[in-house]
């Protein structure tokens, strides 16, 4: 009977006892290497700005592990889901900001009547 009822224990519980030591790992490699990083603390306000306007759909790492009764092994999988889904926004939200920057610079340049030669620019190096 005992052994059963730990058998049954170990298939039910270590995936959340697995998921809980890479969290745990994860939060201690951000703490050690990023928090002063401005990078950081930005994704931070978008990810707390995220669980403010969706609540029901996007909820940030530390409060499904702090203050929810989500097994860990889900947060994990959510969060996973959730932070590729922020790192694809920002891609494209630098991508186009990056664009725009380069289309208003082109449009400056020929308001200045600057000539730019690209492909002389690029062939001359």
């Amino acid at each position: 009977m005992t052994a059963a009822a730990l058998d049954e224990y170990s298939v039910t519980r270590n995936p959340d006892a697995e998921a809980i030591c890479d969290l745990a790992i994860y939060n201690y490699e951000e703490m050690r290497d990023s928090v002063a990083s401005p990078i950081f603390r930005l994704r931070h306000q978008i990810e707390y700005f995220l669980g403010k306007l969706l609540p029901s759909q996007f909820k940030p790492l530390y409060t499904m592990v702090a203050f929810t009764e989500i097994p860990y092994s889900e947060v994990k999988r959510r969060w996973k889901s959730q932070a590729k889904a922020i790192n694809i926004a920002s891609a494209l939200i630098l991508g186009s900001s990056l664009l725009a920057a380069g289309v208003l610079g082109v449009m400056k340049a020929k308001t200045l009547d600057i000539n730019i030669n690209i492909p002389a620019f690029w062939a001359s190096k």
